[in-house]
């Protein structure tokens, strides 16, 4: 679990910090297909152990290393989830009961909620919603490690990415500052 808290910090800084917003101008690059493959491997095998951070993960690949908007890589998300979600299900039937009563309330809320999302993505910047996604992944890894970690590691942990975090967007802050004042 420790592990997988450090790739969503990392997931998360990398979607906060996206660097390639400020060469908008540049051409398309060819798709990293061994980098997406790999990652798909990864999230595969964290999530099948874990079962957890499907969408954590899947959304920030396709973002950073597929090139794909914010709404895009989110829908091909959650059907690369769906589709494992349903192998994962497929196989726990054969060695688990299911409780479906809560299971049946959860996924009508959720697909209420769903519904509720897709209708509101249309009224956020992409760039705003690239921003809280990435915010969100790094308040869930920070949870995780305050969890997983005794809690003075756990809390050292969560203000070293913090501090790491305000850092980042100092430095980043700094070289915008410098490139606006070249630029004059």
């Amino acid at each position: 679990m420790v592990g997988f808290g450090i790739m969503m910090v990392a997931t998360a800084l990398a979607m906060i910090l996206d660097r390639r917003a400020k060469q908008s101008g540049a051409p398309q690059k060819k798709l990293p297909l061994v980098k997406i493959l790999l990652e798909g491997l990864v999230v595969g095998a964290v999530t099948g152990m874990v079962g957890a951070g499907g969408g954590f993960l899947v959304v920030p690949a396709l973002v950073l290393l597929g090139g794909l908007s914010m709404p895009t890589a989110v829908a091909t998300s959650l059907l690369i989830i769906s589709l494992k979600s349903f192998t994962g299900l497929a196989y726990y039937l054969t060695t688990v009961s299911i409780d479906w009563v809560p299971v049946l309330m959860i996924t009508g809320i959720t697909v209420l909620g769903a519904l509720v999302g897709s209708a509101l993505v249309k009224h956020v910047p992409e760039k705003a919603l690239k921003k809280a996604f990435g915010y969100l992944v790094l308040a869930m890894g920070i949870v995780v490690f305050l969890q997983e970690l005794p809690l003075s590691v756990g809390l050292g942990a969560a203000a070293a990415v913090l501090i790491l975090l305000a850092g980042l967007m100092l430095r980043g802050r700094r070289r915008a500052i410098g490139e606006g004042g070249a630029a004059a």
